[in-house]
This record gives C-alpha cells, sequence and structure tokens, in this order.
C-alpha cells in the first residue's frame, strides 16, 4: 500500500515536471524570440543613431560654429533648466523623400544649420552669452512661440478644400520633428499655411490666382508665389526651381524612432519578466526533482526490504526442503543400512562357504602332501641305498680289473 502510494505521487510529481518543462521550454522560446527582436530593434536604433551621426558630420562640413556649439551643448546640459532644440538638420525628419526638397527649400539654411530653440529664455541668454562672448561662434537661439501648434493649425484651411486645385497636404504635414521645432517653424515661415500640390494645380492657375486663399504653394521641382499688382491690381505669377536636397537626404521619422525606443524598451522589459519567470521555473523544478529523488529513494527502500524479505522467504524456502531432503534421507538410509547388512551377512556367508570349501581342500592337500613325503623319503632312501650299491659296485669292478 505504501509503495503504490509512492508510486501515485511519482507519477503526479512527474506530470508536473513534464507541464513545468513544457511551460519553460515556452518560456525560453519566447525569450530566444523576444531577443532577436530585441537585436533587430537594436540595429534598427543603431540605424538611427548612426544617421544623427552623418547628420552631424554633415553640420561639422557646413556651419563649424554651430558643430562646436552643439558639442559643447550636449557637455553642459547640466546648466540649463530645460529642454534646448539643437540645430534643425539634427531634429527634423522627413518620412516621404520626394518631400525633402521642398522642406530645405523653405526652411532659410540659417535656422536648419545654426538655429537653437530654447524653452526658457534664461537658458537662451546663458547659451548665446557662452557661445558669442566666450567661444565666438556665429550661432542663433529663439524661444519658443506661446501658440501652440493645434492653434497654427488652425489658421489653415482644411486640406480637402483644396484637393481640387490638386493640393493634397501643407508642408507641416510632412516634417517629423519636436513640437517646439514645428511651432517656430509655423510662426516664421508659415509651414502649416503652405500646400504641396500635384501636376493638376498647372491647370488650376488661374482658379487659384482668382480664389486669393493661396498665394504660395508648391508643385513639382517649383515654388509657385501668386501676387496682385498694385498698380494694376493684375494677378501675377512667379515661380522658382526647387533644388534638390542634401541635408535631409537620411531622414529617419520621429515617430518611427519613438516607436521603436518604446518597443525596444518593451521587449527588454519583457525578457526581464521572462528571465525572472526562467528563474522561478527552474527553482520549481529543482524542487519537484528532489522531491521526485525523495520518492524514488523510498521506493528503493521498500523494494530492498520486498527483495530481502522475498530473499529470506526463499531461504526458508530452502531450509524446508533441505529439511524434507534430509527427513527423506534418513528413512532411506535405514532402509539402506538395512540392505547393506542383508549384503553384508550375505557376503560373510559366501566367505565363509568358500572358506570352508578352502579348509578343506586345504586339509586334503596336506594330507597328500604328508602322502607324497612319505614317498618321497621311501624314494630318497632307495636312492641312497642304490648309490650306495653302485658305490660298491664300482668299487668291484676297480678291484676285479687290478685283478686282472
Amino acid at each position: 500500500a505504501e509503495w503504490n502510494k509512492l508510486e501515485e505521487e511519482r507519477k503526479k510529481i512527474s506530470e508536473q515536471q513534464a507541464q513545468m518543462s513544457n511551460k519553460h521550454q515556452q518560456v525560453i522560446d519566447e525569450m530566444r524570440r523576444i531577443q532577436q527582436d530585441i537585436q533587430i530593434k537594436q540595429r534598427e536604433l543603431d540605424h538611427i543613431n548612426n544617421v544623427q551621426e552623418t547628420r552631424l558630420a554633415k553640420l561639422q562640413h557646413q556651419n563649424l560654429d554651430a558643430w562646436k556649439a552643439v558639442k559643447w551643448l550636449r557637455q553642459n546640459k547640466m546648466l540649463f533648466q530645460k529642454t534646448i532644440y539643437e540645430p534643425m538638420i539634427l531634429s527634423l525628419n522627413v518620412n516621404d523623400p520626394n518631400m525633402m526638397k521642398y522642406v530645405e527649400f523653405i526652411i532659410p539654411k540659417r535656422d536648419l544649420l545654426a538655429m537653437f530653440i530654447f524653452e526658457d529664455t534664461d537658458d537662451m541668454e546663458l547659451f548665446i552669452k557662452e557661445c558669442h562672448e566666450k567661444q565666438k561662434l556665429v550661432v542663433h537661439g529663439s524661444a519658443i512661440p506661446s501658440m501652440s501648434l493645434e492653434e497654427f493649425r488652425r489658421e489653415s484651411m482644411p486640406i480637402r478644400d483644396l484637393k481640387k486645385y490638386g493640393m493634397f497636404q501643407y508642408v507641416l504635414d510632412t516634417i517629423q520633428g519636436p513640437d517646439s521645432i514645428l511651432r517656430y517653424l509655423c510662426q516664421t515661415i508659415k509651414i502649416h499655411t503652405l500646400p504641396i500640390a500635384n501636376e493638376a494645380a498647372m491647370v488650376h492657375i488661374d482658379d487659384i490666382t482668382k480664389d486669393g486663399r493661396i498665394r504660395r504653394f508648391f508643385v513639382k521641382n517649383f515654388f509657385y508665389t501668386l501676387s496682385i499688382s498694385y498698380y494694376t491690381n493684375e494677378p501675377s505669377t512667379t515661380n522658382v526651381h526647387v533644388q534638390k536636397e542634401k541635408y535631409l537626404t537620411d531622414s529617419v521619422s520621429h515617430d518611427r524612432k519613438q516607436k521603436i525606443e518604446q518597443e525596444h524598451a518593451q521587449m527588454k522589459g519583457r525578457y526581464t519578466e521572462l528571465q525572472k519567470s526562467q528563474q522561478t521555473f527552474e527553482k520549481d523544478q529543482t524542487s519537484l526533482s528532489r522531491q521526485l529523488d525523495d520518492v524514488k529513494a523510498r521506493k528503493i527502500a521498500i523494494n530492498d526490504k520486498r527483495n530481502m524479505k522475498a530473499k529470506l522467504e526463499r531461504k526458508i524456502e530452502e531450509k524446508k526442503h533441505t529439511l524434507t531432503m534430509y527427513q527423506r534421507k534418513q528413512i532411506d538410509i535405514e532402509k539402506e543400512e538395512k540392505l547393506a547388512h542383508e549384503k553384508e551377512m550375505k557376503i560373510h556367508e559366501d566367505k565363509m562357504h568358500k572358506l570352508s570349501v578352502q579348509v578343506k581342500e586345504l586339509e586334503n592337500f596336506n594330507q597328500k602332501c604328508s602322502t607324497m613325503l612319505i614317498d618321497s623319503g621311501r624314494v630318497a632312501l632307495a636312492r641312497q641305498q642304490h648309490l650306495k650299491a653302485d658305490g660298491k659296485l664300482e668299487t668291484y669292478n676297480e678291484e676285479l680289473t687290478q685283478l686282472k
């Protein structure tokens, strides 16, 4: 009963181990996938950072003073109370490569390369003093406009009202960057009211002029400006060729960068959670392994007792069998002794009979020998007498010879 109970416990622990092992493997697989995703996101962030380094190298080549000011600012951020935005070449991105040339065209080069935007006027004063007076650097600074970006957007006409002229978005809609810089551009160059049009606008120039609400727009590789003559009240149109972009060519979406950073952080957070789960699984698995080892040890002990009991029982049976055989042999021994005694008596009788016969034969032999001895004596005496007679005869013969 105890062994069966331990066997049930062993099965239960083994099932828990199997389930936990599956969950643990799922965690490991997810960690592996997340680790790969983290590496991908990290490469994307590295690429974005490389873009920033490329932009910084461009700034160094185009405006050394602004580059020095940026390097000094990055090393001395602790001196300032609030955020200071670096020149737009380092801060702005244009998602659509076809729109880059319009953004570069409309933003003054001074602003693109050397304008710093400040949230705090005291910070601006400190920065300008450092750059202008101490380092003799030619850079520019501006405070953030008071109007919000949404307020600027409300100043512009809904783009759907201009679609009939082939206009599909404002320059503001093409730019990704800090809110403060976009507000500055809305205030200074009105990017929130500067539309971009497709080729259809070329056939609607007269209609656009008559409409009167749009005075500037981009179409293809040209920047159009519409005006009304002060003297004749006649409309006139001028256009300027838009040069190919050269500063924002490697733009990265600010929103995309933020999204990647958020996803990267979330993945790292999830990876940390999974690491903790993995550690918990490992501890639980270790605990279950110890429990299983304990159950196995107890089962082995029971099996050892069972084996010992069986061994003793076998020995007892062997002893019983031996005893039975011994008892049987005892009975056989008495019988064998009796048979052996009978055989021995028969042999003894046979020997006595043979001995009796031999004795009689010996007696007869002795009698014969005695008779033969007597006869032998007689023969010997007769021979002696014969020899004696022969001797006398020879003597007589010699005497006879001598007498002759």
